[in-house]
């Protein structure tokens, strides 16, 4: 079973003010991501298999802001937590280079070597069953292999792409305001699994 976020993205418009909801958080499932906010799915996938290396999140979750609106907005059932926007867009996490590790067939290693390609166009956490044979890109690799393990390294920024589009967006729409009130935009957040 898989982990979903479930958020919004709240503003206040003066310090005084209580917050208000204006939108949903971008809900991609991008375990990348989960890990950069909260640390939740922090290096591993599905069935805990490893997806990247451990990251240092921008926080440890929060819990739920008091003050919350009553909207009836479901947050998810763990790892609640709330993130002011600048937190967020100001995370030095996002320049650094990501390590990441998956399984791709054995045909699609083929291709990813003979084509100079680094990041696979398709992995897996983790695959099992009857007559399936992984092997590490390290070694040879043996006639019945069926998939191999391959590690790559590719920007935080890209691993998390439609995400930081988004955070360019709203930092390019509420710069202004983060200027004068750096805490005016904040994200509400929690997961489910």
């Amino acid at each position: 079973m898989g982990t979903d976020i479930h958020g919004n993205l709240q503003q206040r418009w003066g310090k005084e003010r209580p917050y208000e909801t204006i939108g949903p958080i971008e809900d991609t499932r991008n375990y990348r991501v989960f890990a950069a906010l909260a640390g939740v799915r922090n290096w591993f996938g599905f069935a805990g298999c490893q997806t990247h290396e451990a990251m240092e999140p921008i926080s440890a979750p929060r819990g739920l802001p008091s003050g919350l609106p009553a909207d009836g907005e479901y947050y998810g059932d763990h790892s609640w937590s709330w993130l002011y926007l600048r937190e967020v867009i100001d995370w030095k996490g996002w320049g650094l280079s990501l390590h990441e590790t998956g399984i791709v067939s054995v045909a699609e290693y083929g291709n990813m070597r003979r084509d100079g390609i680094i990041v696979p166009k398709g992995w897996s956490d983790g695959v099992m069953g009857p007559g399936i044979v992984v092997v590490d890109e390290a070694e040879t690799i043996p006639p019945n292999a069926t998939h191999v393990q391959v590690q790559w390294e590719r920007p935080m920024r890209e691993a998390c792409k439609t995400f930081v589009l988004w955070l360019d967006y709203l930092k390019s729409a509420h710069g202004w305001r983060l200027e004068s009130d750096p805490d005016a935009l904040r994200l509400v957040f929690g997961f489910d699994s």
